[in-house]
C-alpha cells in the first residue's frame, strides 16, 4: 500500500509539471512548407527603468519583450493518440500571485504582469493545463515562430520599498522564468518556448520642494553705523523630499557668480552699479562660514521620507571698502542654493 501511495503522489507531481509522453517532438524529415524548428530559447534583455518617487500607485513603470520570430514554427506529432495536454507556466520565485494576472515583486511595491502573443491573441498568467482533442487529419500541433513574449513592471503601491539609490535589482537573472509546453516523450524537449530573463533593475529619484523658489532677504534702511557692525539676517529654508528609500540626505551649497577674490563673500552691487563697497557673508545652522562657490555645504542625514529639511542660515552685510561707501538707493545681490539629494 505504501508503493502504490507513493506513486499515486509521484505522478501527480509529473502532471503538475507538465511532463506526460504523448507528442514526440520532430527536428527533422517532415514534409511541408514550413520547416520544423527545435525548440525556441529566447532572453528577455536586461533593464533598468527609472520612477520618480511621487508616481501614483498603479503607475506603469516599463515594459520588457521579446519575439521568436526569427526561428522556425515548433512541431509535435500527436497522430498517436487522441487528445493532447498543453499550457504555460511561470517561474514564480520571489513573486505572489495576486490572482488578477499580475504577481507581487517582494515587499518592493512593484508588480509585474507577464503575458504572450501569439497570432494576434494574448494569453496571460497563470495558465492551467488544457487538454484538446487531436486532428486525425492534421495531426501535426504547431507552435508558431509568430510568437512574443512581454513583462510589464507597474507601482503597484504609492510608495516602493527599495534600499539602493543607484539601482536595485528588484528581479534577478532567472532562468526558463516563463515557458509554453506539450506532453511530448522527447525528453527535454517539452518546452516549444523556455524565456529566460535577464534582470530588472529599478532606479527611482527622490522629488523634492523647497519652502520658497526664490528667496529674498530684506535688509532694509542701513546707516553708516549699522553696516560699520554688519547686519545680519536670517536666511532660512526647508527642502521636502519624498523618496522610495525610507530616508533621505539632503545637502546644501551657495554660489554666487559675482564673488570676491577669496570665494568668502558675494559682491553687492549698489544703485551706481559700483560692485566694491559692500559684500554679503553666509554661515549655516551651526554659525559656521560658508564658501559661496560651492564648496562649502551642510548636510542634513536620514531625513524621513516626506519630513522636511530644515536649514537655518545667516546673511551678514558689510562693508566691502574701509573708505567708500555704497551710493544711496537700491543694492542687488545674488546667488544660488543647490542641493544634492541622496
Amino acid at each position: 500500500m505504501r508503493l502504490i501511495s507513493k506513486l499515486f503522489i509521484t505522478c501527480n507531481f509529473i502532471l503538475l509539471q507538465p511532463c506526460l509522453a504523448d507528442c514526440p517532438f520532430i527536428k527533422d524529415g517532415f514534409e511541408s512548407l514550413s520547416i520544423p524548428g527545435f525548440p525556441i530559447f529566447l532572453t528577455l534583455p536586461a533593464k533598468t527603468f527609472n520612477i520618480d518617487a511621487d508616481a501614483a500607485a498603479g503607475t506603469l513603470i516599463g515594459k520588457m519583450s521579446v519575439a521568436a520570430n526569427t526561428f522556425n514554427d515548433v512541431y509535435y506529432d500527436c497522430n498517436k493518440i487522441p487528445t493532447y495536454l498543453y499550457g504555460k507556466t511561470l517561474n514564480t520565485t520571489g513573486l505572489t500571485d495576486l490572482s488578477n494576472n499580475t504577481f507581487a515583486v517582494g515587499d518592493t511595491g512593484l508588480s509585474i504582469l507577464p503575458s504572450l502573443t501569439s497570432k494576434g491573441a494574448t494569453g496571460y498568467f497563470p495558465s492551467m493545463p488544457r487538454t484538446l482533442q487531436v486532428n486525425p487529419d492534421s495531426p501535426y500541433i504547431v507552435f508558431t515562430k509568430n510568437t512574443s513574449f512581454e513583462v510589464q513592471i507597474y507601482k503597484r503601491n504609492a510608495q516602493l520599498k527599495l534600499h539602493d539609490p543607484q539601482g536595485e535589482v528588484v528581479l534577478p537573472p532567472t532562468v526558463a522564468f516563463i515557458t509554453q509546453w506539450i506532453n511530448s516523450d522527447t525528453p527535454g524537449d517539452n518546452r516549444a518556448f523556455t524565456v529566460n530573463l535577464g534582470g530588472v533593475t529599478i532606479v527611482s529619484t527622490p522629488v523634492c520642494k523647497t519652502d520658497q523658489s526664490i528667496k529674498d532677504v530684506p535688509f532694509g534702511s542701513i546707516t553708516e553705523t549699522t553696516l560699520n557692525n554688519g547686519i545680519k539676517r536670517d536666511l532660512h529654508f526647508t527642502l521636502q523630499c519624498q523618496t522610495d528609500f525610507g530616508t533621505y540626505n539632503a545637502i546644501a551649497s551657495i554660489n554666487a557668480r559675482q564673488r570676491t577674490s577669496d570665494n568668502k563673500y558675494i559682491t553687492v552691487t549698489d544703485a551706481a552699479g559700483n560692485t566694491d563697497r559692500l559684500k554679503i557673508g553666509i554661515t549655516d545652522s551651526q554659525g559656521k562660514t560658508m564658501n559661496v562657490d560651492g564648496t562649502s555645504s551642510e548636510s542634513k542625514y536620514s531625513v524621513q521620507n516626506n519630513n522636511a529639511a530644515q536649514f537655518n542660515w545667516s546673511a551678514t552685510l558689510l562693508r566691502a571698502s574701509p573708505t567708500l561707501l555704497p551710493a544711496v538707493g537700491d543694492f542687488t545681490a545674488h546667488a544660488e542654493i543647490t542641493f544634492q539629494i541622496n
